[in-house]
């Protein structure tokens, strides 16, 4: 229901999209037009995050490509922000199976400190000693991304996340967002 009216009505909605790019056609293809279709409709604030070079061969203008053959009109471009952002800043705890109430309270520490690196604060004084046992080994770490700039996220908040992957780069955003109260919410439909 949420998604035909958007698709359906012209609204000022603030958009995010996260891993909705060439590399990842053969996850994503079957909402890419959905999407394209959702930006085309939308007067607010929209972003598009995407894993550049080093990570993919995708640059700023082959995504570009991507949403416009995929539907996104052309005169829409200069009203989306492109961004290429790093991958797998929290990963390495997600993946080890740290809680997201412990990555949460640790992003919200660095922020506080003002420091970008996991490995920076003393864990032992923030964190309990059960979740303390959470965290692996002290050289592996988590990290605020440099490319995100958190005023954007702020600015776009409220705002509706689409893409991927859903327990992957999507998920990290999500982490971002709850860890500094930054309001969003999922369009299911259009999440790989």
């Amino acid at each position: 229901m949420l998604i035909r009216h958007l698709l359906e009505t012209r609204v000022s909605s603030n958009i995010l999209v996260c891993d909705v790019q060439p590399a990842y056609h053969h996850r994503c293809k079957f909402i890419t037009p959905k999407i394209c279709e959702l930006l085309n409709n939308q007067t607010g604030r929209r972003a598009v995050l995407f894993n550049g070079e080093g990570t993919t061969d995708d640059d700023t203008l082959s995504v570009i490509e991507y949403y416009i053959e995929n539907g996104l009109d052309q005169g829409q471009i200069d009203n989306i922000e492109f961004i290429e952002k790093e991958y797998g800043f929290f990963r390495s705890w997600m993946d080890y199976g740290v809680s997201d109430s412990v990555i949460i309270k640790v992003v919200r520490a660095m922020v506080m400190q003002r420091t970008h690196d996991s490995r920076y604060l003393e864990l032992s004084t923030i964190l309990t000693p059960a979740e303390f046992d959470e965290v692996p080994q002290i050289d592996d770490c988590i990290y605020l991304p440099s490319f995100l700039d958190f005023k954007l996220l702020k600015n776009l908040s409220p705002f509706f996340m689409m893409g991927g992957g859903e327990k992957e780069c999507l998920r990290e955003i999500e982490l971002i967002c709850n860890s500094l109260n930054i309001k969003y919410k999922r369009i299911k439909n259009l999440i790989y």
